[in-house]
């Protein structure tokens, strides 16, 4: 299973346990109504920024390895704002270059690839 899955599943758990908080205090108390209801807004906000956070890059650098599986070499991630990620992008960028000039290198020199 992606973790894009796993993701999902949480949130809608999170949802659903938040749903269950809402149901139980919209006869009794009105007011913990309107608490609980504005602390499932904020969680939803949470679960998108969290998404974006972690959830997106980690798509872009799978996406980098499927090219790089396929031989593009050519391949550059961009950054994407996020210190620990933008860590993992130079280095596969730099890994790149590398083999990249490796490669021409071997080529230069008459030796075939597969």
């Amino acid at each position: 299973m992606k973790l894009k899955h796993y993701f999902v599943l949480l949130a809608l758990g999170i949802v659903l346990l938040a749903g269950v908080a809402l149901f139980g205090t919209f006869r009794s108390h009105s007011t913990l109504f309107y608490v609980t209801e504005g602390f499932v807004v904020v969680l939803l906000f949470y679960l998108w920024y969290f998404y974006r956070k972690t959830i997106r890059p980690y798509d872009t650098l799978i996406g980098g390895i499927e090219l790089v599986r396929e031989l593009d070499l050519t391949t550059r991630l961009a950054p994407s704002g996020q210190h620990e990620t933008d860590i993992i992008v130079r280095t596969f960028n730099d890994l790149l270059n590398r083999l990249r000039s490796e490669h021409l290198k071997l080529e230069a020199d008459g030796c075939h690839t597969v």
